[in-house]
């Protein structure tokens, strides 16, 4: 598990390579790539905002130490806002977008998309049903061959 992480962390580091840390190098206590890659795991696993990322980085801290830098630990929520307002969108779009082709590539396209959704109203407090969960599976390859 930790070489799949590690190579996780590879892939985004080649892929995030021409993106442009407009930070002052001098007062950075986070490396870009640990910020980008606790992003993408954190929204992956249903992070919605600032907050829930630090919250998802403190939560699998001692995980993430084990393929991530993290040399002054899980960044705050306010550097997490502060570094994607900083970050060029263009640059970070087709860097999103290498990672995403490459992850592709890596897995033949054999990868299943998998999309949730919390239906709402969808519950009654009074009988005790809890709210009604959608998931929608997606194959491209496989919805090409149907096509």
């Amino acid at each position: 598990m930790e070489d799949q992480a590690r190579g996780f962390v590879a892939m985004l580091e080649s892929c995030f390579s021409e993106l442009e840390d407009p930070r002052n190098e001098n007062s950075c206590e986070h490396l870009l790539i640990d910020i980008i890659a606790i992003t993408i795991l954190g929204v992956t696993c249903g992070a919605d905002d600032w907050t829930d990322l630090e919250t998802f980085g403190n939560g699998r801290r001692e995980w993430l130490e084990k393929f991530l830098a993290l040399p002054n630990g899980i960044p705050a929520h306010d550097t997490f806002r502060r570094v994607f307002g900083m970050l060029d969108p263009k640059q970070f779009s087709t860097s999103l977008f290498q990672w995403t082709q490459a992850i592709q590539d890596a897995t033949d396209g054999q990868l299943i998309a998998i999309d949730g959704k919390a239906l709402r109203r969808s519950f009654a407090k009074r009988t005790g049903k809890k709210m009604l969960h959608l998931v929608t599976s997606y194959n491209r390859k496989l919805c090409l061959s149907w096509g």
